[in-house]
């Protein structure tokens, strides 16, 4: 298989991921889709990381965590709290919750 290595340097603790090119929260998403028929557009993706920008991207409503690296946040329209803050229940409260309220269909 062609593998993917990547290693960054964190402020608290270094990471490392070996995947395979045909793999990833991107992939996993499109195919999980695709089996029951939800258009990308109905789709909101949370991430905090670079390998979370490719599945951002892909999203109708892709979300950067706040104590995401610059390029992601820079990358992404929407930038909601960090992990300590709360974050991921800002966004669920914002393009979620908000459309359920409103009657709206929840997006998927």
């Amino acid at each position: 298989w062609p593998l993917n290595f990547r290693h960054e340097s964190w402020e608290t603790f270094p990471e490392c991921a070996i995947t395979s090119n045909e793999a990833g929260k991107r992939e996993a998403l499109t195919r999980l889709c695709a089996d029951f028929q939800i258009p990308a557009e109905r789709v909101m993706a949370i991430g905090d990381s670079r390998n979370d920008l490719p599945m951002l991207r892909w999203a109708g409503t892709g979300v950067a965590m706040g104590n995401a690296p610059s390029e992601v946040r820079d990358s992404i329209r929407y930038v909601t709290g960090t992990n300590d803050e709360d974050g991921v229940a800002e966004a669920m409260e914002r393009f979620a919750l908000s459309r359920t309220l409103r009657g709206e269909k929840k997006p998927a």
